[in-house]
């Protein structure tokens, strides 16, 4: 493992990290970075896809390329390189607004 290889995997794992705690704690709190809070209605579901897409590309960037052998562990990479669109599509989908209640569903259960 060179310098650089060192390098890059280290400013990967710090990134992604970043991104796993952000979304933790979005779970966990609700509370949504500065840069998204106007556009995120959704903060738990947005929560969840970071989490996932941080998950997603971990599994991509530590069992493909940043590995030592790069094709030992090829479908396990490839499985966390579709996982990560799964969280982009779960973030973006809560920008939009969730499904509202019918007003007279909940009076009629209540």
């Amino acid at each position: 493992m060179t310098g650089m290889h060192r390098v890059l995997a280290g400013v990967t794992a710090a990134a992604l990290v970043a991104g796993a705690v952000t979304g933790a704690a979005v779970v966990a709190t609700g509370w949504v970075p500065p840069w998204g809070g106007s556009r995120i209605m959704r903060p738990r579901l947005w929560g969840h896809g970071t989490l996932v897409g941080a998950v997603g590309m971990s599994g991509y960037a530590f069992l493909g390329p940043l590995n030592g052998a790069p094709f030992a562990h090829m479908p396990l990479a490839a499985m966390g390189f579709g996982l990560y669109p799964v969280g982009t599509a779960t973030q973006l989908s809560a920008r939009r607004p969730g499904r509202a209640r019918d007003a007279a569903a909940t009076k009629n259960a209540s």
